[in-house]
């Protein structure tokens, strides 16, 4: 099964959801039309950062945009930078240790977004480079988690596709094992 990995750097943005904004009238009043407006910061510019990391990438592999029917699988890690304050310090820098009693995982922080939001964009960012539309990823496997020490935050994405001699025979799991359960 071919693959690529493609890395963003910088603070991962959600794509949300969008909130309608009413539209004034010329003269004073409103129109009764809308515009939407997503309703998280940054997401246009995160949008297209990575999906410049992606073209950069995926054609450096020599790889071309997989039309339907081809079926994509993809794995997101979203790395979050940690505050300052979690981190022990020595002389004023920080030296790679935790400090006890800091949230070892990356949960329930409003300010990251959701895992699944988080995936929204990348797979937004992705169609037209990658794949031809975002429904051709059969398979999406994303996790957030804080950046290891003297990491850069982003996104890793690995792509999967499937090659002209991975054809699975009659029962077997498309995705070799990666998860999938036969019913």
């Amino acid at each position: 099964m071919p693959t690529c990995t493609i890395f963003a750097a910088g603070r991962p943005s959600p794509k949300g959801s969008y909130v309608p904004v009413p539209i004034k009238a010329k003269g004073g009043g409103y129109s009764g039309k809308f515009f939407l407006k997503p309703s998280c910061q940054g997401t246009k510019a995160w949008e297209a950062h990575v999906k410049a990391a992606a073209m950069a990438d995926w054609m450096a592999d020599g790889n071309a945009m997989l039309k339907r029917p081809e079926g994509v699988v993809l794995e997101c890690i979203f790395s979050i930078a940690r505050p300052k304050g979690h981190w022990k310090t020595q002389r004023g820098e920080p030296i790679g240790d935790l400090k006890k009693g800091v949230e070892k995982r990356l949960t329930g922080t409003r300010g990251v977004g959701d895992v699944d939001k988080l995936a929204r964009c990348v797979l937004d960012a992705l169609t037209g480079v990658v794949y031809e539309d975002d429904c051709q990823v059969d398979v999406l496997n994303a996790q957030k988690r804080y950046a290891f020490f003297n990491e850069v935050e982003g996104v890793l994405i690995k792509v999967f596709w499937e090659g002209p001699d991975d054809q699975a025979t009659e029962g077997q799991d498309d995705y070799r094992g990666r998860g999938v359960v036969n019913i």
